[in-house]
């Protein structure tokens, strides 16, 4: 291998190989560090007994116009984009019967807000109210400016504000931890109301698994001239005054580059591998204070044979999502009765994920940020508990249960710890009111040639591995640009 690059990038997520892939492609040396055997990040998938599995991501990608198919199409490889759209199931607990009831989606009209009323229990003048709320909510979604002003109004306030009725209100605050993975409290209404329009008109899911996007992504890497280091450490980013020199890995092995890309992680970054002491304390003390999303606990259920017919499935009720309380409590080990769930039917999508004859589906639900949560399998059991509960059917079919992850497992396969309680979130930092839009870090860190990208850095209002994507279609043109003005012969030497 070579030891000086035009550019370094620290992690092959989403992030990290989608602006290393744009990099190559204008001409530039790359090279992508990785801790990982294979690339992906928390989008990495693995076979185990005729059966692929996804590791980390179950869901996410929009029915069209996403920043996948966006950047599979600046790569020059749209064919490669692959995904396949099937009917979802809601089931909502009855607050009054205590009952679950269902509803199917076929997207046929998804954009007609009353398809759900009856599932969560509307009256006549609910729907009234809830018709009025949503127009007006779609309206403000297709005027950036009012969008833009909604960064500084936490979801429960516009909710509020919009007047929705609470059926529909605590619908919205379920999706806003799956979509959004926060806390109605914290999660700006700016990227809330977006990301659950956006999926009202439908969810997909990657031939192969998502897995299978990051693997297609690495090999364009590849074909590009993006040269891979894995199953190896970053250390440190090296400085010499004000500027990135280059890397050094696990062992003393050092690359050079006036250019690094962090897809670390704006935390881990800033605070490990390159350290406080190049950076203003007022810088290092807001990096400190960027919040984490939410973590995400799941695991694969293994039927003998088919039984559940759609893609999606979602178990909520009002008691079931999170909102600031909830989660810290939960944090402390006291889980609700209920806890919101999303089901994803592998194979239902992708009948070569299974062998013939047999169902593979992923179960998850929301968990904390903290790599070493105690509390994890409390929620794992309630999960168990509530998928018998809600879809008996599956039990006599039900030969095992594999790959059980949690925020500690996120946190080995993505980010470092780098603040206590932090680095198994499952979307990034700097997800809430105040720290996004406007305010969101920027891809250009205060130290020369150093570059953030991934959820943490500069994504729009985009769900997880999308908003990783759209944060590398803005960051490598700026990475780039950089590159350019170095070439200049105006640039300081």
């Amino acid at each position: 291998m070579s030891r000086i690059y035009d550019v370094i990038v620290i992690g092959a997520g989403p992030g990290g190989m989608g602006c290393a892939a744009q990099l190559a492609k204008l001409g530039m040396k790359t090279l992508v560090i990785d801790k990982n055997p294979r690339v992906g990040g928390l989008m990495q998938r693995y076979t185990k007994q005729g059966y692929t599995f996804d590791f980390g991501v179950m869901a996410g990608l929009p029915g069209s116009e996403g920043r996948w198919e966006a950047l599979f199409k600046k790569l020059d490889i749209p064919h490669k984009y692959k995904v396949v759209m099937l009917p979802m199931e809601m089931a909502y607990r009855d607050p009054k019967t205590r009952q679950w009831r269902h509803w199917v989606n076929d997207w046929s009209d998804a954009l007609n807000p009353e398809s759900i009323f009856d599932l969560l229990g509307c009256t006549p003048e609910e729907k009234q109210q809830a018709l009025v709320a949503a127009t007006k909510m779609w309206e403000i979604n297709q005027d950036p400016n009012k969008l833009a002003a909604l960064e500084e109004t936490t979801l429960q306030e516009f909710v509020e504000e919009m007047d929705f009725p609470w059926p529909v209100a605590s619908q919205i605050y379920m999706f806003s931890n799956g979509g959004v993975i926060h806390a109605r409290e914290l999660v700006a209404a700016s990227e809330a109301v977006p990301i659950y329009l956006k999926f009202r008109e439908g969810i997909a899911y990657p031939l192969g698994g998502f897995g299978r996007l990051s693997e297609i992504l690495g090999e364009r890497c590849k074909e590009l001239g993006v040269e891979f280091l894995m199953k190896t450490r970053v250390d440190k980013i090296n400085i010499k005054g004000t500027k990135v020199t280059g890397v050094s890995v696990k062992g003393g092995e050092e690359f050079e580059s006036p250019i690094v890309v962090s897809d670390a992680g704006i935390q881990a970054t800033v605070l490990k591998l390159v350290g406080e002491k190049y950076f203003d304390k007022s810088y290092v003390s807001w990096v400190k204070q960027l919040i984490p999303s939410m973590g995400f606990t799941r695991c694969n259920y293994i039927l003998s044979k088919p039984v559940l017919k759609y893609g999606f499935y979602q178990i909520f009720s009002d008691e079931s999502w999170w909102d600031v309380k909830r989660y810290n409590d939960a944090r402390e080990g006291i889980v609700p009765g209920d806890v919101t769930i999303s089901i994803v039917v592998n194979s239902n999508y992708d009948p070569s994920l299974a062998p013939p004859g047999k169902q593979i589906m992923q179960v998850g639900s929301n968990a904390s940020s903290n790599p070493k949560d105690p509390h994890i399998k409390l929620i794992w059991d309630r999960t168990d508990e509530l998928v018998a509960e809600v879809y008996p059917e599956i039990l006599p079919y039900l030969e095992s249960k594999e790959g059980y992850i949690g925020p500690a497992e996120a946190s080995a396969r993505s980010r470092d710890s780098a603040v206590p309680g932090q680095g198994g979130e499952i979307c990034g930092t700097a997800q809430v009111v105040g720290q996004v839009g406007k305010h969101k870090p920027k891809a250009q860190s205060p130290v020369a040639g150093l570059f953030y990208v991934g959820v943490d850095a500069e994504g729009g209002p985009y769900m997880c591995s999308e908003q990783a994507v759209d944060s590398a279609l803005k960051v490598a043109p700026k990475v780039y640009q950089y590159h350019l003005k170095r070439q200049s012969a105006y640039w300081p030497r």
